[in-house]
């Protein structure tokens, strides 16, 4: 543990990061690090209040997108993080979609 003490704060969270379960067999590097930062993204951001939520809407559509061939952990991390942004919006007023006449 002394060696600890002179590690930088986010140098120790990348030291106890704890891997996603992913449901396939053998997981790319790649899924972790595009989760990764996203999560950091996100709860920097105010996003991560319910952690294990939005790591599984995250995780989610970065797997799918993964699994259509993407392999750039940056776009991946970005459709995970659009994904939760978009669940956490507040549906807007009924009346937005239809414009004033007259």
């Amino acid at each position: 543990m002394f060696l600890f003490a002179f590690l930088h704060p986010e140098i120790i969270f990348e030291l106890s990061v704890m891997l996603y379960p992913w449901p396939i067999g053998d997981p790319d590097f790649v899924l972790d690090d595009a989760l990764d930062i996203a999560m950091r993204y996100l709860s920097q951001t105010g996003h991560g209040d319910d952690y294990t939520h939005v790591e599984r809407r995250a995780a989610n559509a970065i797997l799918a997108y993964w699994s259509n061939g993407v392999r750039n952990p940056i776009y991946l991390a970005n459709k995970g993080i659009v994904a939760v942004e978009r669940a956490s919006e507040p549906l807007g007023n009924i009346y937005d979609l239809y414009p004033r006449v007259g």
